[in-house]
């Protein structure tokens, strides 16, 4: 350490090394408060340290250290002044006065200051030496994320940690190299890929003695020392073994290096909201009082030739700084009061926007300033102020209304139909006329008319016999033909002159493709299956100026490229892109699969994807069965992100199949997020007229729309600002809000059913006949067996419910599901049980119910075809079909896709196979089953979508005869509320996207956890069933 006497610095004692022991649990979290966890490392573990990374510092050069929680800089014992600067921040004020001191007086270059390590603003460092605090919880707003390290707190997301595990990655975000000593816990959730990617860098391990710390008043602790370089090529860390003080460890088998402080950028230290290096003000006092106002993509730029005037006005437009607290979160992107008088969608929703520009202008003058709007930004107001009206505009669409538009109806009971109006009383037994609106009926009495919504409505009144049993179609939005005649006409006649009205022969795909590609921004085609959704695609993807760019799941990428070669387009302006080199020349129409994008490229580059490399080369991006996309944490979801585009349009028959929040990440890719005409966001604000005037009650989009639209019976706030969490939600939109999220789709959803009326001119559909679900009874072996499975779930259950309660945690349901498929595998797939239960080897009731129902089906003359999600299930089923002399073809993915489809050509569509077999999981997309007639589901699904997707195989154009459809139910078993779940989520997807009436509000809705206590419940019931069961045996 040169001439420095560093027992100068020893003589600071750290808080650890005087406080007294805690004398229980209790005590431990106060005595952790008292010692700030403040514990100083030992000289030979700091000579350890220094003697692996000193091999790194070449002689005559300089280097930047740092240590995020420094202490008395006992990790700088070993540092030299004319080679190294020390940089470093602790909480403890008076010590780093005191340290700063001693070392300026050596003739270091230090930077030391007082800030917590969650608020610190750091640069960058040759090396990090650290020792931090161990097991303080760290909860801030202003903590930077790291994946495994940060969770989510109070402040919301990634806004606590513990003390040691943040400090490793900041360190290892800001320096080449860190020396870190860490509990060896860390060490193994590190080694566990548990903490991101840090172990990446991770070069070695060396175990430090239960004893290191006992002059620091710690008699025992299992700690390491852990070495970081740049990201390790080899597959393993070094093994350093357990360190001794009296040698030094070996020389590390990697060597280390770093930068030299003259490659490094220079940034003080400092604390988040006071930033000395770089000035909120830069600008020089010039007395130019002149602002010019200029358009930046959705906002206004200022632009300033002197600070004072840039201080007057900025500081009377943002007015005051809004902080995130416990009882209100703001978006990150919400940081001032007035910051959205600068943001033109708030401009476009006001009365006047122009006269709103004007204000902010206003407001600058003021304050001192000279404005200049510019002509750019008048014109980009201007446009998207048509914008917004485009984006408004609901798209042409039928619904179908079960009644008439118009009846009598009779009051079951004396009631006000409006509270806030005392003349809307109605008696018993009063005769009134009801006139059907959007948000459910307008009243006629004799004493006015009054609105109610439908549940409301049927609560109180009954129809009148004839209306009950009538239904229509009602064209609830004309075309947007009616608003905006001219420029649909002249797509329309772009789209003839391309020839596209040969692909697009029924006169609804044309007008709904002119409408599509009217949108300036994007939307989402939710057509239901079979009316024309390939050709569709393809048609906008040409009709659309610049290239574009559709996204398909794998198995179609073929199918597109023949589709488009069997409509005779010119094979330059296509191709599919598998791999970098097909970049080289894009074509005007690309196709590519989910898969491929989100893949990297080379491993050795993990983050270098397809997508990464597609960004910003296509003006139009498709993505069909989009509906993926609501999944917004998932790869696939994020790679489509980050390709860019200017229009995005998402695809699929299915957009809302499981819960209404499915469609706010649809909106923000299609149309955008906090914006005049689509407000809601996945992780920014909510836009609404008076965030012009003040943010101060903004909420995050998010929490708006779950607010207006999601039922739940309870929710962490974990999912209210991410979407991932615990909760328990209902899969019904909120009555309140339904007419409200009808509004919102109406511009953003392009519906067609088959039913309806521009449908039904061109092509006919049958409806499926559904029959209620068969419950089939059990055998009594074969209930043995599923009553033992069901006891092991049960014993695991509670013993997995008490773990959790003590530790104050929440239930993993994706670990409950995987401890229940046991359970699901007893009922469904006996034969397939293994471990502590044995597997039932005989056929079970439910398959010989599957079986018979099957054989009368065909004697019917009909063709079914069963969806079963074991595929040695399906086995199972053919083998006892063979016995009966019923042919059958088992369709499951154990075989290759041109494979099986070759054979499904063979033996179902160009043969006379009387029964097809399929697992659920391959029968989603692209599969046409018109000459199939009757669906079984042998068990049931939790997603309503893989139900939909098989129902409508079978529902094509080219079906001839009337379809049926059948559900077994094993009695008392899961299937019963996979059936429940499934019909909760068809009623709220039909009540939001078809206008249907969904479930009443008193419905009870019974949750998960609560069929899984019933279901625990029920093995008493169960084993006394069995009794009774052999007693009738042995009595017959």
């Amino acid at each position: 350490m040169g001439h420095f006497n560093w027992t100068i610095l020893d003589e600071l004692a750290s808080r650890g090394s005087r406080a007294t022991k805690a004398q229980n649990m209790g005590g431990l979290h106060a005595k952790r408060k008292e010692t700030l966890s403040q514990f100083f490392t030992p000289a030979w573990v700091v000579k350890a340290a220094w003697s692996l990374i000193s091999p790194a510092f070449a002689p005559g050069c300089r280097y930047r250290l740092l240590d995020n929680s420094i202490g008395a800089g006992s990790m700088f014992r070993f540092a030299q002044a004319e080679q190294h600067t020390l940089h470093g921040l602790d909480v403890d004020q008076e010590l780093i006065d005191a340290v700063t001191d001693r070392l300026d007086a050596a003739g270091y270059q230090v930077d030391i200051k007082a800030i917590p390590m969650e608020d610190a603003v750091l640069g960058q460092y040759s090396a990090a030496l650290i020792n931090p605090p161990f097991s303080i919880t760290l909860s801030s707003p202003n903590l930077t994320p790291f994946p495994g390290v940060t969770t989510f707190g109070k402040h919301g997301p990634h806004t606590s940690a513990l003390s040691h595990e943040y400090a490793l990655a900041q360190a290892l975000d800001n320096a080449d190299i860190v020396a870190a000593v860490v509990p060896r816990t860390t060490t193994q959730r590190l080694t566990a890929g548990e903490l991101g990617d840090l172990d990446k860098r991770l070069v070695a391990v060396y175990r430090l003695p239960a004893n290191a710390f006992t002059q620091e008043n710690v008699v025992s602790v299992t700690t390491d020392l852990l070495i970081f370089g740049e990201p390790a090529q080899q597959a393993k860390w070094h093994d350093g073994g357990t360190l001794s003080p009296d040698a030094l460890p070996s020389p590390l088998p990697t060597l280390l290096a770093c930068r030299e402080e003259r490659m490094l950028k220079t940034k003080p230290v400092g604390a988040i909201g006071v930033d000395e290096g770089e000035p909120v003000v830069s600008l020089p006092v010039t007395g130019d009082t002149r602002v010019v106002m200029d358009r930046a993509g959705r906002h206004i730029k200022l632009t300033f030739h002197d600070a004072a005037t840039e201080v007057r006005v900025k500081n009377a437009l943002w007015e005051s700084r809004l902080i995130s607290n416990e009882l209100h979160r703001y978006s990150p992107t919400t940081r001032y009061a007035g910051q959205y008088r600068l943001s033109l969608d708030a401009i476009v929703l006001q009365k006047d926007p122009m006269a709103a520009l004007e204000s902010v202008a206003a407001r600058i003058t003021e304050a001192g300033g000279n404005p200049t709007i510019t002509a750019q930004l008048r014109h980009g107001v201007a446009s998207l102020v048509k914008e917004h009206q485009q984006m408004s505009i609901p798209y042409g669409r039928w619904v179908y209304r079960k009644g008439t538009p118009s009846f009598s109806a009779t009051a079951k009971r004396l009631a006000m139909i409006d509270k806030r109006q005392r003349t809307s009383v109605v008696a018993m037994g009063e005769t009134v006329t009801a006139l059907r609106s959007n948000d459910g009926f307008n009243v006629t009495t004799a004493r006015g008319v009054f609105a109610m919504n439908h549940d409301a409505f049927f609560s109180l009144f009954d129809m009148e016999e004839q209306a009950a049993s009538a239904d229509y179609w009602e064209a609830i939005h004309p075309p947007i033909r009616e608003h905006y005649p001219q420029r649909i006409s002249q797509l329309e006649a772009q789209a003839r002159a391309l020839g596209l009205d040969r692909w697009l022969t029924w006169d609804f795909q044309l007008e709904d493709l002119c409408e599509l590609a009217f949108r300036p921004v994007g939307g989402v085609c939710a057509w239901q299956m079979a009316l024309g959704k390939t050709r569709l695609i393809l048609a906008l993807a040409l009709l659309q100026p610049g290239k574009s760019l559709i996204v398909v799941k794998s198995r179609l990428v073929d199918e597109l490229m023949r589709e488009l070669a069997l409509l005779k387009v010119p094979a330059d302006h296509y191709q599919a892109i598998t791999r970098a080199s097909d970049l080289a020349s894009l074509s005007k129409i690309n196709i590519v699969s989910y898969e491929s994008i989100r893949r990297p490229l080379n491993v050795k580059w993990p983050k270098l994807t397809l997508a990464r490399r597609l960004k910003g080369r296509f003006a139009n991006i498709y993505c069909d069965e989009g509906g993926l996309l609501s999944n917004a944490h998932s790869q696939q979801t994020q790679a489509v992100w980050s390709l860019g585009g200017k229009k995005h349009y998402v695809f699929d028959g299915t957009p809302m199949a499981n819960y209404p929040r499915d469609m706010l990440p649809l909106a923000c890719w299609t149309m955008g997020a906090e914006r005049s005409y689509q407000p809601y966001s996945v992780d920014a604000g909510f836009m609404y007229p008076e965030l012009f005037n003040s943010a101060y009650k903004q909420s995050k989009g998010r929490q708006e729309f779950h607010n207006h639209y999601v039922t739940m019976a309870w929710s962490t706030n974990e999912f209210h600002e991410t979407g991932q969490g615990a909760k328990r939600e209902i899969p019904k939109i909120r009555s309140a809000g339904l007419a409200r999220f009808r509004q919102w789709l109406s511009p953003m959803v392009k519906r067609r059913v088959q039913q309806e009326p521009d449908v039904a001119r061109h092509v006919s559909f049958p409806v499926p006949t559904l029959h209620e679900p068969i419950a089939v009874e059990w055998d009594i072996d074969h209930l043995v067996t599923y009553v033992q499975t069901v006891e092991e779930f049960a014993d695991w259950y509670r013993d997995y419910q008490e773990r959790t309660n003590a530790d104050g945690k929440s239930l993993n349901l994706t670990i409950i599901l995987q401890r229940l498929e046991a359970c699901f595998k007893a009922a469904n797939a006996p034969h397939t049980l293994s471990g502590v239960v044995a597997p039932y080897l005989p056929t079970t009731s439910k398959q010989r119910a599957c079986i018979d129902l099957i054989v009368k089906e065909v004697g019917k003359g009909r063709r079914p075809i069963v969806f079963a999600r074991n595929p040695s299930t399906l086995e199972r089923l053919k083998r006892l079909l063979d016995s009966q002399g019923i042919t059958s073809m088992v369709f499951t993915g154990a075989e290759g896709i041109k494979a099986r489809t070759k054979r499904l050509n063979a033996e179902i569509r160009e043969g006379d196979t009387q029964v097809m077999l399929a697992s659920l999981g391959v029968t989603q997309d692209g599969l046409n089953l018109p000459e199939m007639n009757t669906f079984i589901f042998y068990n049931r699904s939790f997603k309503a979508r893989e139900e939909f997707q098989g129902i409508f195989r079978l529902l094509r154009a080219a079906q001839t005869k009337d379809v049926y459809g059948y559900f077994l139910h094993l009695a008392g078993s899961l299937d019963d509320y996979q059936g429940q779940l499934i019909h909760w989520k068809a009623l709220a997807s039909e009540s939001g996207l078809d206008y249907g009436e969904g479930m009443d509000d008193d419905a009870e809705f019974v949750h998960f956890d609560a069929v899984l206590q019933r279901f625990i419940a029920s093995l008493p019931g169960l084993k006394d069933k069995i009794d009774n069961l052999r007693q009738r045996q042995r009595a017959a």
